[in-house]
């Protein structure tokens, strides 16, 4: 860790010192008079582009802060012959002599315009790459364009990263693209419909209301097509069947045109591919998909301190949102799955006025066996956790998006959205567990049912309005947003828990039939305005305010079997309504100027907390919660450009996050009799103070990269968990609030081309450390977690017909317990994958993949490993190549099983699962346009 202390701040120190110039002159014809508009490109001595500009009305140009070193300068003008000049760095400021451009006959032009065609232009943090000037096998996907592209870093799972930065949206045509997901578009579109690829930094809402620029942490991606691939349709569709009963039928047709755009895709299997666990769901509906609705729509500053309403899987109440969307991308992790989905994607745009819309259905189901061990540590003895469980999961759900983007005028803009979501899931599960003590003694055995179903309907809208002025810089935004969540779950429970004595002869035996039916329903509204005004050309004021309300009734009816009669559970029911309020308001002030960006802001934040709950029969076990939280929320950031391809940003902000309901309320859930959770009425809200620092820098057209950003948090009132076990080993748990946790994390990277378009490497490093805290028996349990992952990425792409594509990485988790320092683990988890894909003969190709996983833990004498071997051989057929026929075999190995292991608070543990394994599948594929001979690289599509 010292040495990469030392190397980040060398590296930041050249930086920020490095030595730059402008160089300057005009254009000209050979009668002396400037040529306005025309085109100026900054070369390296090898002819690849660093900068690109145009001449003014005068023919002038400038290119401002070029770093030491020496170029190229060719200017371009149509109908005129180009000329190229040398340039090197000696004086702070370089003054060309004019560049007279002599005009060409009309049959050269095509000659000449064709040669003066740059592979990448650079215009602000905008990089365009001209897809025709990269070589790519023909027939391949846009992914493997991607691969080609300097600066940019495709990973095996297809996610995009590009000068150190994530892509997480992609649009085709400036049109979003299933929810903009990227490798919906990587992996569905083919690479020889390419114009264009163009790279920028994502904008906040903020952002795109006030034109300031923001330090932003992620990049979005616009594909523009060819002419000839905006008349007609694209797509192609796949037909298969295999051994032990396996089939599947999928398919996408895509259809652009200036106006239009129009996409589905499909998929029916018992595969397990491209069914709907987490990184299928992403390939179908976008890696921000789960978030219905809202976005990025609450004004403010700092990239995490905004507040977001309705995002599934995050704090702040969002419960009812998060078991609605488990139902799209739950339920699929091992196991022998069947699954069928569909998605259609329109949009429309002409003018001022674009029309979004998306439909999406799954119809899902799984059948798996699970084995678990887990061992949680206590301040004199461990208890150990052996279970086998069969589990049946069902989820149908329908999903839809509508939005409408009107241009009233140059200066006023509205965008109106709907989003719309139905699911149904049935869970079935049996379990048998032991519980031991100090891994000797057994203690407990348990049997138990679970038989759940949930019924969700949601309904999210939105209104956003963004007002531009006369006075440049002065700018009005304003939105509000509806969401009513409905959610009926109805569980029923069968258990039947022996205990033992010191002996090992039973003691006592515990009986369970309950039915557990809950109704809840939520009503939440948000308001947010914002205003910014320009004091000057440099510096800009602005301020905002955000308002939210979400109401939540509920209803849950626990009744018991007692002598063959149902009775109502007095300590378990419950009936509650919850209202939580939050207001933010504040203000920013900002100097921009000549790429360095200043911030520094302050709000103050309300949170009022209020809850009245009620259990049956005048039960004791009634209350009320009404606590008001305040608080100020200070904020500071600052980025700095750094030369044309380097950048350092540092910001600090402060959030306070609202508990989930499910944890504010004394509600019980005794799902796992063993393990027995239930709410907690003062719980505060969780507040936690962030910084976050990155600097890149990076020579796009070269393809090196050298990426460093650091994160830390510090919580206060932090929400962790207070465990009570009894003489049975039954635990009882709640979540509370404690100071003292922490997060930190860093990431290196290095992208390099070992020789140009044929090889590439990138090299990683990531490492987090983490201490969180746990109250077992009222002692503190304090867990330290040092994890640090380094990896290495190579491409190899020789030829148009061989393509390689090699990484591995190896995580080490150092987890270490204060309480139990003789339980302290060290989990290794090494991951190697290899694709290879060649041409053999005419139209005649294999493809083949393999992903070895190793997992190491000494402390329980753990040593696993799997093996994952998938190959095919095809054959294209068909005029024009439209068809393809090919063998394929998947897990050649027979080797396939789902593995985690977790370490964590005072706990940990290792779950396997059985999974679908070794099978043969032949199938026929249709491509609509027709392939060339090429090698793709197999995507398991």
């Amino acid at each position: 860790m010292k040495y990469l202390l030392i190397t980040c701040i060398l590296f930041c120190t050249q930086l920020l010192f490095s030595q730059t110039f402008t160089i300057t002159g005009e254009v000209k014809d050979t009668l002396n008079n400037p040529l306005a508009i025309a085109s100026v490109m900054l070369l390296e001595r090898d002819s690849t582009l660093v900068d690109f500009t145009q001449t003014d009305l005068g023919g002038y140009y400038a290119f401002k802060k070029v770093e030491a070193g020496d170029y190229l300068v060719k200017a371009t003008y149509l109908g005129y012959i180009p000329i190229t000049v040398s340039v090197s760095s000696k004086d702070k400021k370089v003054e060309l002599p004019p560049m007279r451009l002599t005009e060409i006959a009309a049959e050269l032009m095509e000659v000449v315009i064709r040669a003066a065609r740059a592979p990448m232009k650079m215009r602000g943090d905008t990089i365009e790459y001209d897809a025709s000037t990269f070589r790519v096998p023909e027939g391949s996907t846009v992914e493997d364009l991607l691969r080609r592209l300097p600066g940019m870093e495709v990973a095996q799972d297809g996610s995009l990263r590009s000068d150190g930065k994530d892509i997480t949206k992609v649009t085709v045509e400036g049109k979003d693209f299933f929810g903009g997901d990227p490798t919906t578009v990587t992996k569905n579109l083919p690479a020889e419909g390419v114009s264009k690829v163009q790279v920028f930094d994502k904008k906040s809402e903020t952002e795109k209301l006030t034109g300031i620029k923001q330090n932003s942490e992620e990049k979005e991606m616009n594909i523009t097509l060819k002419e000839e691939f905006k008349k007609g349709g694209f797509g192609k569709v796949i037909v298969g069947g295999g051994d032990i009963s396996r089939g599947e039928i999928k398919g996408n047709y895509n259809k652009f045109n200036e106006k239009h755009q129009f996409s589905l895709v499909g998929v029916r299997n018992n595969t397990g591919r491209n069914g709907l666990n987490w990184d299928d769901y992403q390939d179908f509906m976008g890696a921000n998909s789960f978030n219905f609705g809202g976005g990025d729509m609450v004004y403010g500053f700092g990239g995490g301190s905004g507040f977001r309403m309705y995002s599934f899987g995050g704090s702040g109440g969002n419960d009812l949102e998060t078991k609605i969307s488990s139902a799209f991308f739950g339920g699929n992790e091992g196991g022998f799955p069947e699954n069928g989905n569909i998605g259609l994607n329109y949009n429309y745009d002409h003018k001022k006025t674009k029309i979004g819309s998306t439909y999406f259905y799954n119809l899902s189901g799984t059948e798996s066996k699970t084995l678990s061990n887990s061992t949680n540590y206590l301040s004199t003895f461990n208890t150990n956790s052996d279970r086998q469980s069969d589990n049946s999961t069902n989820f149908n759900g329908h999903r839809g998006e509508v939005s409408f983007d009107q241009e009233i005028d140059s200066f006023h803009t509205i965008i109106i959205s709907a989003d719309i979501a139905n699911v149904i899931s049935k869970t079935s599960g049996d379990a048998f567990t032991q519980i031991l003590k100090d891994q000797e003694d057994l203690t407990s055995e348990s049997n138990v049912k679970n038989d759940f179903r949930l019924g969700g309907n949601l309904i999210n809208t939105s209104a956003l309005l963004r007002k531009s002025f006369k006075k440049k810089g002065r700018f009005f935004g304003a939105n509000i947003s509806y969401l009513n969540t409905q959610v009926n779950e109805d569980r029923n429970l069968n258990s039947k828990i022996v205990f033992y004595n010191n002996a090992g002869i039973i003691d006592s035996t515990q009986l369970i039939n309950q039915n557990n039916a809950s109704k809840s329903d939520k009503n939440s509204f948000g308001a947010n305005v914002m205003f910014s005004e320009p004091l000057s050309k440099t510096w800009f004021v602005s301020v905002f305010t955000n308002y939210s309300t979400k109401k939540q009734n509920g209803d849950v009816n626990v009744t018991d079997l007692i002598d063959g009669a149902r009775q109502i559970n007095d300590l378990l029911t419950r009936t509650y309504t919850t209202n939580i309020e939050f207001l933010r308001s504040g203000s920013s002030i900002t100097y921009s100027n000549d790429g360095f960006n200043a911030s520094v802001g302050g709000g103050y934040q309300r949170f009022n907390l209020a809850a009245e709950y009620a259990a049956a029969n005048n039960s004791p076990f009634n209350g009320k919660v009404d606590n008001p939280f305040d608080g100020w929320l200070p904020y500071a950031d600052i980025s700095y450009s750094m030369g044309r391809n380097g950048r350092l940003g540092l910001s600090y902000y402060k959030s306070i996050d609202e508990p989930k309901i499910e944890d504010l309320l004394p509600i019980v859930d005794n799902s796992n009799p063993l393990n027995i959770r239930e709410g907690n009425p003062n719980l505060l809200p969780e507040n936690s103070h962030n910084i976050r620092f990155n600097i890149n820098k990076s020579i796009p057209i070269s393809g090196i990269r050298i990426y460093f950003n650091g994160r830390g948090t510090f919580y206060d009132n932090q929400v962790i968990q207070e465990e009570e076990v009894d003489a049975n080993l039954i635990t009882k748990s709640r979540p509370i609030n404690y100071d003292g946790g922490r997060r930190l994390s860093s990431y290196l990277g290095f992208s390099f081309p070992i020789i140009k378009n044929k090889i590439k490497s990138n090299i990683n490093f990531n490492s987090s450390i983490n201490k969180s805290f746990a109250f077992v028996n009222t002692i503190l349990n304090e867990t330290n977690t040092l994890n640090y992952r380094p990896s290495v990425g190579l491409d190899i792409t020789p030829t148009p017909t061989i393509g390689l594509y090699i990484d591995a990485n190896t995580s080490i988790t150092n987890t270490e317990y204060n309480i139990a320092n003789s339980q302290n683990q060290k989990f290794i988890q090494t991951s190697m994958n290899v694709k290879f894909n060649t041409k053999i003969y005419k139209g005649l190709f294999i493809s083949t993949s393999y992903n070895h996983m190793f997992y190491k833990n000494d402390r329980f004498g753990q040593n696993i490993d799997v093996p994952i071997l998938n190959a095919s051989i095809y054959q294209q057929i068909l005029k024009g190549k439209r068809g393809e026929i090919r063998l394929s075999i998947y897990d050649a190995l027979n080797k396939n099983i789902q593995f985690s292991q977790y370490a964590g608070s005072n706990r940990v543990s290792q779950t396997s699962t059985n999974s679908l394994a070794r099978y043969v599948m032949a199938s026929f594929t249709y491509n609509i346009r027709g392939m060339k001979d090429g090698v793709q690289e197999q995507n398991w599509w």
